[in-house]
This record gives C-alpha cells, structure tokens and sequence, in this order.
C-alpha cells in the first residue's frame, strides 16, 4: 500500500473522530471510505443508504456492498438508487474491490484519477449518469478489466491509444457520449473483445484495419457517429451476431464479403451513403433475424425472388432506396416476419396478393413506394397487424372488407392514393385504432357515424376526398377523439351542435367545403382546442363573442366565407392567440384598438373585407407581430408612426386601401429580423406592400436599412423625387416595383450591386437620362420593366449579360440607336417590349441565335424605325404567340418561314415596306386571331380559309395588287375554276352574241370587199360610225363573279387572232349605240371593277 494511502486512512480515521462516529476502532478502513463516499451524496426523500451507519462496525451488511470471506469491500452495487452528487475519492480506497455498479443514478462531476488504485477492478458500470470530462489515463492501467459501461454520460476527448492495454476486456461500451476524433488502431489488441459499442459519439474518419483481429466479437455497435470509408474490414468478425453500422458516412458498395458473416442475426448499415447493388450474397445470411438497409438511397436493383432464404428474418428494413421492379410473391416466404418498412422506393406493380401469409406482421411500412392495383383482399389475414401504412402510393378501388379482421390496428393509414369508393362503417370495429389517416383520396358518400364507435381514436384524417353530407355527430362518441381533419370535402350543413360532446378537441380543420351557417358558440368550453379552422367555406353571421374567451386558442382561421359584422372589442381577451386570418368576408367597421392585448399575436390577415377607420395605434403593441396584412380594405389616415415598434415583423401589406400621407421613417426599424415559420403557416418574408393607396411625398431612403426585405411594393401611388440609391444596399432584394408613381430623376446605377435582384419595374414614371451600363451586372435579374418613362440614349450592350432574363420591356421611351447584337445570348427571354422608341438598324443581330430561344412567346418592335428584310431565323421562334413589327421600314418578302410558327394568335406587320405574294400559309394557323398586313406592298391572292375567311379588309388595304373575297375582287386565274353561275352565264352569253357579231361583220366586209374593189377609201369610216354617235355608256350591272369567257368556244385561229382587249375596244366596252341588237335582251349594263381593269 502506498504512502499515500496510508495517510489517507489516517485522515479518514481523524475525520471519522470528529465527526462523531461510534468508534474507529470498531470500523474498519474500508468502512470508513463508504461513509466518505456516502457523505458526497445527496438524495431527494427517504435515505437510501439509511443501513449505512457509523455504529454498524459491519459494512459487509450494509445495503450493495459485498465482501470475501476476510471481510474485504469486493462489490458495490448501487444501481438506480436515486442519489446525486459525486463520487468521492474516498472510494478507491477499496483496493480489493472486484465489482463496481453506480449506474442509473444523478452523479455528476469527473472520474479522479485514483481509480487507478482499483487495481483488481474486474466490473465497473457507471453508465446512466451525468460524468463528464476526460477518462482519466489510470483508468486503463486497470489490467483485470472485464466489463466497462461508462454510457450515456458526458466523457469526451479523445479516445486515447492507451485502451489497448486492457487486454482482458471483453465488453466495452461508451455510447452517448461526446468522443471525437478517430477509432485508435489499438482497440485491435483487445483480442477478447465480445462487445464493442462505440455508438451515439462523433467518431470519422475510416475504421482501422486492426479491427479485423477482433476475431471473438459478438456484438459491434458503431452506429451515429461520422465513420466513413467501407466496411471490408469486419468480413473476418466470423463470431459477430449483431453489426450496427447506421447512421454513418459510409460509402461506396456493400462488400459481397460481408456474406461471411455467417452467424450474424442483426446486420444494420441503415443511414448511410452507400450505393451499387445489394449483393446477391446477403440473401445467404439464412441466420439473419433483422436487416436494415434502409435510407441509402443510391442502392439500387430489385429484391430477388431468394429473398425467401432468409427464413428466420423478423425485421426486414429497405425503406429509401432505389429499389425497382416488383415486390416478389416470395417474400411471402419469410412467414417470421413481423415488422417490413420497403417504404419510398420506386416499385411497380401491385402488393403481393399472398401478402396474408405474413400472419405474424406486426407493422407494415409500404408509403412511397409507387405501387398501384387494389389493396390485397388477404391483408386481411395478417391479424396482428397493429401499424399499416401505405400511404402516397396509386392504390385503387375500394378498400376491401376483409381488413375488417384487423382488429389490433393501432395506426391506419392510406392516404394520398386514388382509392375509390365510401370510408367503410366496419372501421368502428377497430377498437384499438388510434389513428385513421384516409386523407388525399377519391372517397365519397358520407362520414359513417360508426367512427364515433372507435373509442381510443385520437386523430381522423379524411381531408381532400369527395365526401358529401352532413358531418354526424355520432364522431364525438370517440371520446378520446383531439385532431380531427376533414377539409376539402364536399361537406354540407352547419355545426351548430355537431362537435359539441367532442371536449378533448385539440385541432378542428374543415377549410374548403359547402358548409354554412352561424359558427359554433360553444368552442371556448373545450380545455385544450388549439387549432379551429373554417375558411373556404359558406358560414355567415357575425363571429361569435364567446370565441375570443377560448385561453388556450392558438390559430383561428376564418377567411373566405361570408362572415360580417364588425370586429369586437372581446377579441382583446384571446391572449394566448397567435395566429388570426379573417380574410375575404363582409367584416365591416373599424379595427378594435384592444386587439393590441394579443400580444403573443404572430400571424393577423384580414386582407378582403370592408374594414374602414384607421389602423389602430393598439395594434403596435403586438410585439412579436410578424405578419400584417390588410390589404384591399377602406383604411384611411395615415401610417402610424408606432408601427416601428413592431421589430420583429418582416411582413407587411397594407396595399388597395386609401391610406395618405408619408411613409412613417420608423418603419425602417422594422424588417431587421428573420423570423421563421411555424408547420401551419408558410410565411413569405421580406415583404413591404404599400401598393395603389393615396400615399405621397418622397421614398425614405432609410428603406434601405431593412436588411430582410425581399419583395418592396410601392407601385400605384403619389410618390414625387428621385428613386433612392439607398435601397441598392438591400442585399436580400428580389423584387422592387415602384412602377404607376411620378418619380423623376435617373436609374441609380448602384442597383448594378443588387446581386439577389429577380424584378425590377420601374414603369410609368418619369425617369429620364439613359439606362445604366450596370444594368448588366444584375445576373439574377428576371423581369425588367422601364415602359412609360422619359429614357434617352441606347440600350447598354451590357444587358445581353442578363441570360436569366425572362421578360424586358422597354417601351414607350425615347431609346434610339440599335437593338444591341449581345442580346442575341439572352436565351430565357419569354416576352420582349421594344416599342413606340427610336430604334433603328436590322434585327438580323438580335435573332442570330434564336435557336436557342426555346421559350420566346412575344416580340414586340412596333413604332421604331427598324428597317432590312425580317431574317428567317425568325423560324427558329417555335413558341412564338405574339408578334407585332408594325410601323417600321421592313422591306422584302415577308420570310417563308414564319409560316412554321404555327402557334402565333397575333401577327401585326402593318404600315412597313413588305412586297410579294400574301403569305397564303398564315391563313391556315389553328390559334391565330388576328393579322394586319396593311400598307404595305403585297400582292396576289388571299386565300378564303381559316382566319382569312373572317379577315376585316382594313387588315389588307393600302397595298399592291391583291385579289380574294375579303376585298371583293376576284382574282383572274380563278375565272377557269369557278362553279358557273347565273352571272357567269350571262357574261358567256354576251360574250358569244358579241364574237358572233364581229365575226358576221368581218364576213360582210370581206364579201364587199371582193365584189366592190374599187369601194371608196372612206369606207372604213361607216364601220366606225357605228360607235362615234354616243355620248355615254351605260355600264352593266356589277357581277359577283370576275369576267370571264370561256375562250374554249372558239377555233385556235381566232384565239391567236383576237383577244377580251379586241373585244371591248371594238364595242366600246358594250357601248349602247353599237349594241343595238343585244338592248332588247337587257346585256347592254355591265361595269368593271378596279380589279378587272387592273386584269386587262
């Protein structure tokens, strides 16, 4: 014994003299120290030491002590005994102690290092406890260590090399902890190691190869911690039963050697980052018990049909994998099985429909996992089932009678599928059932009020099927009965009693359905509802006073449904309310000021109603406020300035009311912090809404120190001055519209900065000077709007750096120069407004790489002085709706290939320099609505199809020679093909009798000719006489269809000879006094259209 524990027992003997023991000499040494020990202890109650006293000279009769045939402390076995404090060094003093168990107690502090002097210390367990610190390095001089268990305390550090000196250890555990650093290659002279568990510390890096000498270990337990690498090493613990790897980093294949673990019955690698395919070698562990290979969801391949190998397996755990193909029949096999999780996988097919072979399953897990067809009528034989989940699946038809038998179930779930068919009246037979989740199906009829038979049911969801009728009130028989979900129904009639005997009600959600009536006045008589909402739904009347005395009433939603009256002032008495959303009903009246009582209030929408007054000053002492919206109200008055006491709120809309005045500076202490949203409410943060109100002066600049604003709405106001360079150092802006104001001023080019900036509309103010070259620096920019200001200058080639742009509108500006080629690389553009500017040059640059434009619907270049052919790369536009080119100098055809872009509605290329034939193609456009080729020089025929038939005639007028219905001019290479008509006849008629004529005539004059050569040389004269002698013609009636004659009636010779041109000279377009003949026959009316003259 060393000196200094001799004089310690020497002090302990002084110590134990004036504390008054009975005797030191009657009490041994060792007696002494548990009285020590005992002294650093405390308890709450009765003593549990009590039979440890001083005048006891006998501590081997002392209660958890244990002592050898020579009296000799050899066990202290003190578990759960309920003290705290600490362990006094006066306890390792029992140098002959074999066996030491403190476990399940309150101790706290460190181990001292005097544990070292335990030196036949064989057992020691001080797991359960609240140890901290270091273990101390005598600890591993304790050379005949069998057991040690120090887990769940708070030892960290690092695991020291030094372990490897506890040669005869053969169970180490330290889990729950906070060890860190590596495994140290040492643990793999611990050559008698059974059990190893390393789990719940913050153990990484890879394990050490030394491990693989482990050679006896039966049980390793290294889960949740930060180990990574593979596992090859473990393939020579030949004598392990249970390996716990989850809940690591590991990574890489599963190695096929692990298969030599032939006797292990626990083999969980779950949680990691493994991948590749389950080797076809584990399903040969045929004395696997348990398998968890869940949530590694690069692990891909299928089950295999030797799955049934594994007949003894109990747990069978491939939840979020990858796994495809079928759940083969013969998993069926594994009749042991009592708990399977295949959840979030992407299978196909159906369950298998020998599913009730698995009588013993406790919980099957099957949600995610993309199954359809029925649910399997022989589920139904699985009667122990107490958890079924096959929710977000695309199970179909009804849900079969046979799982009536199921009558252990203690959770239910089948949501999210398209089951089909009515919530059947057997599942009040599930008399254990706590939970029944159908919700997100396509179930109808109506709620069974067998429901209410269930009696330890605490949650029903039936939300979003087709459910019809009233709600029965038979439910709140379920007297256990707390959440209870129906919303997005087809639920009629009102609640004015239904929910009255359901007093355990914590959550009431029925939104989205056809109910009505006065809301329930009895909800403040239920101790624990938290949660009632009604919106989307039909209820009128006022909101009921007795509501707002609710004391645990959390989340009140009443919006979207036709609620009035006016708010009351009781409201001020819901003080734990936190969140309240009235809108879209008939509220009427002003704003209570005790609604300034809330002050746990979080959440207030009463966007929508008629609220009207000003917003009250009380409102400003909500303190954790973080969203407000009274948006399209009558408020009126001016913003409180007290609304910069609000410093947690990040969400403010206050749009569509008539407020006036200043935005108060004191907003700007608000938006400084991020709040974060609740699981009810997905809050939108950052957003300031002063939109279409009467507000005015200049916009603060000390906006720009709220430092959380994402979206700043200010458009539709009075707003005067320059925009405010300030709100550039807004770094989480996304959204700035300012647009519909009268700012005037430049573009700050700090905006140049805002790296976050998605929209930016600046329209119809007026702006003026150029556009910031910076404007190109916005990458994340999406939408730009400058429309309706006073801007000069050119666009910045800059700005074809803005590849994210979707939409720019620049219009109605005075821009001028040309449209910059870089634009061309701006390949999300969606919509582009370049009009009514002073944009000059081709657009051949800016369509040179619209091939890639793969989303462009709209171009827009009206009223500029653009000129040059339209490019045919114009065709590379597929999706293309909007096109207007009007009011430019375009000249040429206009391109082929625009009659590709079969999906343009509009088509404006009026009042430019465009030649050729109509585009015939155009008419033949499923989706057009309108086309304008006005003024322009295009000829030839309009077709009569398609839109062409409805074309208004101001759509083609003022250009060359065009011919078709729509103008009422008939094209001459129609004549031919026309059906004959009344009118056509008539014109072949004439045009007979006429040739007829002309023919006798010319015989008369050939016949006189020959028998009176020597006739007068005046005598051509008489011919002409015929037609000299009047004065006018009268024209024929206008016909309907173009002039023709049917040039078939007549000898090849006299077609050579003679023309339609002859024809009318020689009558004088049927003049009167050479048509004498035909007078009686009423030919002699016909008139010409601009058309045929043209024709002739």
């Amino acid at each position: 014994m060393s000196i200094f524990t001799l004089a310690l027992f020497g002090l302990l003997q002084v110590v134990a003299l004036n504390g008054g023991f009975y005797s030191t000499l009657a009490m041994n040494a060792e007696g002494t120290a548990l009285l020590a020990f005992k002294k650093g202890l405390k308890w709450d109650g009765p003593d549990p030491l009590s039979s440890w006293i001083a005048t006891d000279n006998d501590p081997c009769m002392w209660m958890g002590v244990t002592c050898d045939n020579f009296t000799h402390v050899t066990a202290v076995s003190l578990r759960n005994t309920g003290f705290q404090g600490i362990i006094a060094p006066e306890l390792y003093l029992l140098t002959h102690l074999l066996f030491l168990d403190l476990s399940c107690n309150g101790l706290s502090g460190v181990v001292s290092s005097q544990i070292g002097a335990l030196t036949n210390l064989q057992w020691v367990d001080l797991s359960v406890n609240q140890l901290s610190g270091m273990i101390p390095w005598s600890f591993f001089k304790l050379s005949e260590l069998r057991y040690a268990d120090i887990s769940f305390n708070g030892f960290g550090g690092v695991l020291p090399p030094e372990i490897g000196q506890l040669h005869n250890l053969q169970t180490l555990i330290i889990s729950y902890n906070s060890f860190v650093g590596s495994v140290p290659p040492q643990i793999g002279n611990l050559v008698n190691l059974k059990q190893l568990n390393l789990s719940f510390n913050s153990f990484s890096g890879a394990l050490p190869s030394q491990l693989a000498g482990l050679i006896y270990l039966q049980d390793l337990r290294l889960n949740a911690n930060f180990l990574s690498g593979d596992l090859s090493a473990l393939h020579t613990m030949t004598s392990l039963t249970t390996l716990d790897a989850s809940g690591n980093l590991f990574a890489g294949a599963i190695s096929p050697l692990l298969a030599s673990l032939k006797s292990v019955k626990l083999l969980d690698l779950s949680n990691n980052s493994l991948s590749g395919e389950i080797p076809k070698e584990i399903w040969t562990l045929t004395s696997l018990e348990e398998l968890a290979l869940g949530s590694n969801d690069a692990l891909m391949g299928s089950i295999p049909k030797e799955i049934a190998n594994l007949v003894n397996i109990t747990a069978l755990n491939l939840r979020g994998l990858h796994l495809s193909g079928s759940i083969p029949e013969e998993i069926t096999n594994c009749t042991k099985l009592e708990r399977l999780d295949l959840g979030g996988n992407f299978f196909n097919g159906a369950i298998p429909e020998s599913i009730g072979n698995l009588k013993n399953l406790v919980t099957l897990n099957l949600p995610s996992a993309q199954l359809s067809g029925p649910i399997p009528p022989s589920l139904g034989e699985c009667v122990s089932l107490q958890v079924l989940d096959l929710a977000f699946n695309s199970l179909e038809s009804s849900i079969p009678n046979e799982l009536s038998a199921l009558t252990s179930l203690v959770s239910f779930s089948l949501g999210k599928n398209q089951l089909t068919g009515p919530v059947p009246s057997w599942v009040g037979k599930l008399q254990n059932l706590s939970s029944l989740a159908l919700s997100e199906n396509q179930l109808s009829g109506s709620i069974p009020p067998e429901i209410g038979n269930c009696s330890k049911l605490r949650t029903l969801g039936l939300d979003d099927n087709r459910l019809s009728g009233s709600i029965p009130p038979e439910i709140c028989n379920a007297v256990n009965l707390q959440t209870i979900t129906l919303g997005k129904n087809m639920l009629t009639g009102n609640i004015t009693d239904t929910f009255r005997r359901c007093t355990n009600l914590t959550q009431i959600d029925l939104t989205s359905n056809h109910l009505l009536g006065p809301l329930p006045s009895y909800l403040d008589e239920f101790p624990e509802l938290v949660m009632f909402s009604v919106e989307a739904n039909q209820f009128s009347g006022p909101i009921p006073d007795s509501l707002w005395s609710s004391r645990t009433l959390l989340e009140l939603q009443l919006g979207n449904n036709n609620l009035h009256g006016g708010l009351s002032p009781l409201i001020g008495k819901s003080a734990m309310l936190q969140f309240l959303v009235l809108d879209n009903n008939h509220f009427e009246g002003p704003i209570p000021e005790e609604i300034g009582n809330l002050t746990n209030l979080l959440f207030f929408s009463a966007q929508g109603n008629n609220f009207s007054g000003t917003i009250p000053v009380g409102l400003c002492n909500c303190s954790q406020l973080t969203t407000l919206n009274l948006g399209n109200n009558s408020l009126e008055g001016t913003i409180p300035s007290q609304i910069g006491a609000l410093v947690n709120l990040d969400h403010l809309v206050l749009s569509h009311n008539h407020l006036t005045g200043e935005i108060p500076k004191e907003i700007c202490t608000d938006f400084q912090v991020v709040s974060y949203p609740t699981s009810s409410f997905l809050q939108h943060h950052g957003t300031l809404d002063l939109s279409w109100n009467d507000l005015s002066g200049q916009i603060p600049p000390q906006l720009g120190d709220c430092t959380v604003l994402v979206d700043l709405i200010l458009s539709g106001n009075h707003f005067t001055g320059p925009l405010p360079r300030e709100l550039a150092k807004l770094m989480n802006l996304t959204s700035l519209d300012v647009s519909y104001n009268n700012l005037n001023g430049t573009i700050p080019s700090e905006f140049g900065e805002s790296r976050k900036l998605q929209g930016l509309n600046l329209a119809y103010n007026k702006l003026e000077g150029s556009i910031p070259l910076t404007i190109g620096n916005i990458s994340s920019l999406v939408k730009l709007n400058l429309t309706g200001n006073q801007l000069t200058g050119s666009l910045p080639p800059g700005i074809g750096n803005l590849t994210n742009l979707s939409h720019l509108d620049v219009s109605d500006n005075d821009l001028s120069d040309e449209i910059p080629n870089s634009m061309s690389h701006m390949t999300s553009l969606v919509a582009l407004d370049l009009g009514s500017n002073r944009f000059n040059g081709s657009i051949d640059g800016l369509l040179a790489e619209s091939v890639n434009w793969h989303q462009f619907r709209s171009l827009n270049l009206r009223k500029n002085l653009l000129s040059g052919n339209i490019p045919s790369s114009i065709g590379n536009l597929s999706e293309l709706s909007f096109l207007d080119l009007s009011n430019n100098f375009f000249s040429g055809k206009i391109s082929s290939e625009l009659g590709s872009l079969r999906k343009l509605v509009y088509i404006d290329l009026s009042n430019n320099d465009l030649q050729g034939d109509f585009p015939a193609g155009f008419c033949d456009f499923k989706s057009l609505a309108f086309l304008n080729i006005s003024s322009n020089r295009i000829s030839g025929r309009i077709p009569n199809t398609g839109i062409c038939k409805t074309l208004n005639s101001s759509s083609v007028l003022e250009n060359g020679r065009l011919c078709g219905e729509v103008l009422d001019v008939w094209c001459a290479s129609e004549g031919a093909s026309k059906k004959i008509n009344k009118g056509t006849v008539m014109g072949i008629v004439v045009g007979c009798v006429i040739v007829i004529l002309i023919f006798v005539c010319f015989m008369l004059v050939c016949l006189l000719t020959r028998r009176r050569k020597g006739l007068p040389k005046d005598a051509e004269k008489i011919k002409l006489n015929m037609v000299s002698d009047v004065d006018t013609c009268v024209t024929m009636s206008k016909f309907k269809e173009p002039l023709s004659i049917n040039i078939a009636m007549f000898e090849r010779p006299l077609m050579a000879r003679l023309t339609l041109a002859d024809i009318l000279h020689a009558t004088n377009n049927f003049c009167k006094t050479t048509s004498l003949v035909m007078e009686g026959l009423g030919l002699c009316t016909r008139q010409f259209s601009p058309m045929e003259e043209w024709w002739l």
